[in-house]
């Protein structure tokens, strides 16, 4: 499915770098539940209190901000 959306929306750049790093997030959890049966957490931040995350995570939330602003934008 995102390999669909890649090739077809190669032209905008806000909506093909948010699903690779959709692509790439949703690729990092899946080998870590494939490989440990679980989503490894592994980044906390002692500043305030927030949940435990990953890179993975990172990724899926900033992959769906960026194509939220591209669809804002109305580029194509």
């Amino acid at each position: 499915m995102f390999s669909y959306f890649l090739i077809t929306n190669r032209n905008n750049a806000w909506l093909f770098w948010g699903l690779s790093l959709m692509l790439t997030g949703t690729v990092g959890n899946l080998l870590d539940r494939l490989v440990n049966g679980f989503v490894t957490d592994m980044l906390k931040l002692e500043i305030f209190n927030f949940p435990i995350f990953n890179l993975a995570d990172c990724y899926l939330t900033l992959g769906v901000l960026l194509i939220m602003i591209g669809i804002l934008r109305g580029e194509e």
